[in-house]
């Protein structure tokens, strides 16, 4: 299987530097920006979803509660991933610089990761919220800004396929994250449950392999059972968080040789009516002259018009050229 997808992605490249309409066009990987995302939104997703999708599992068998709790538990990391992308995202649209976010987001998602890999049967739930809660701040810097840092650099050709390029390679991260630490993790449970819980001890008819599928049949094992298996469930799950913590450090390091493009501000020209797919009459030069007006529109007009008067070597006040700039606009439309 695995030669078959070396064949197929090696086919998959051949065809698509010959195709007209390429889903993934090959040039982007020679664009600094879009492989560096791609590679940084590949080890994210690896780490993060390989991880988490065991967190409703510890929370239903080892702290007992049911699964729609367990869900909700899990907002804390959405509380956090939902503050830092907001305010990471304005500080951005102000500051015009990117590249700081997805650096420190990479380093407190790692944290947050090695945290957890301290959980233990014992943790209490506030705190694993708590754990949750800077690993959502991590995540809030990293995912959203990994877009605009490949929309900011691709040509707009390419655009829609590099947006969803670097999403597509996080999505294929977190498959490959998903079976890489359920493997570390069923090694993992099957040593521990050895150790916390043997064989001998066990009541006939037991099969702890179908347990993980059913939460609800620890509450019918003997007491010893129950805390044995919980113990040695909480057990498994460490290496696993601590493996994902190391992916982060691997995260972090690539974040570093994200490069830093002044940010684009053309789509701030957008009109109202493109929103809704309205077909408009203007041509490309009229085109151009609405943005342009759109954006010197949205400047401080007062000093606009200092400064244009310093430029002109005239002594006039912002109101005065302002006046005369419009007389002149109308003497020229008169002429034309």
């Amino acid at each position: 299987m695995g030669a078959s997808g070396l064949l197929l992605l090696a086919g998959f490249f051949f065809v698509e530097r010959r195709a007209p309409e390429a889903v993934l066009p090959p040039r982007l990987f020679a664009l600094r920006s879009f492989s560096t995302s791609s590679a940084v939104g590949f080890v994210v997703g690896f780490a993060m979803f390989g991880s988490i999708t065991f967190l409703p599992l510890y929370l239903q068998i080892v702290k007992g509660v049911s699964p729609t709790s367990s869900g909700l538990h899990l907002m804390a990391m959405m509380g956090g991933l939902l503050l830092t992308s907001v305010v990471s995202g304005r500080i951005i649209s102000r500051w015009g610089r990117y590249k700081v976010f997805p650096i420190a987001g990479c380093a407190v998602f790692s944290i947050g990761l090695f945290l957890l890999s301290s959980m233990t049967a014992q943790t209490p739930i506030v705190t694993l919220e708590t754990y949750l809660f800077v690993l959502g701040l991590g995540l809030g810097m990293v995912m959203h800004v990994l877009i605009i840092v490949v929309q900011n650099a691709v040509p707009y050709r390419d655009l829609g396929a590099a947006t969803s390029g670097v999403t597509f390679f996080r999505s294929i991260g977190s498959s490959f994250g998903v079976a890489v630490f359920g493997s570390i993790f069923s090694g993992r449970l099957t040593v521990s449950i050895a150790r916390y819980l043997p064989t001998s001890s066990l009541p006939a008819g037991v099969d702890l392999a179908a347990l993980q599928s059913n939460p609800l049949a620890l509450q019918h094992l003997p007491t010893a059972v129950h805390a044995g298996y919980v113990q040695a469930y909480a057990a498994a799950l460490q290496p696993v968080f601590f493996a994902a913590g190391r992916f982060g450090v691997a995260a972090f390091l690539l974040a570093w040789l994200i490069p830093q493009v002044p940010l684009r501000e053309t789509a701030q020209a957008t009109d109202p009516g493109e929103t809704f797919a309205m077909v408009g009459g203007r041509s490309s030069a009229q085109e151009l002259e609405r943005a342009l007006s759109l954006l010197a529109n949205r400047e401080d007009r007062a000093h606009a018009y200092e400064r244009l008067s310093k430029m002109a070597n005239v002594d006039l006040d912002p109101s005065s050229c302002w006046m005369l700039v419009v007389k002149r606009q109308e003497v020229v439309s008169v002429d034309g």
